[in-house]
């Protein structure tokens, strides 16, 4: 998934600078991130979405 993302960024960015672009991407993970439902979704802005 996380390449995936990277390839799409790659190529949105691509076409709007209209010149090759290399993307160097970074994980940070968050400790005991599976545990904790709440910080996924608090981060990405969807815990809203399941009340």
């Amino acid at each position: 998934m996380i390449k995936k993302i990277g390839m799409l960024a790659r190529k949105d960015l691509e076409a709007l600078l209209d010149d090759k672009v290399y993307l160097d991407l970074y994980v940070k993970v968050k400790d005991k991130w599976r545990q904790k439902d709440s910080i996924i979704l608090n981060t990405i802005g969807m815990k809203e979405d399941l009340e």
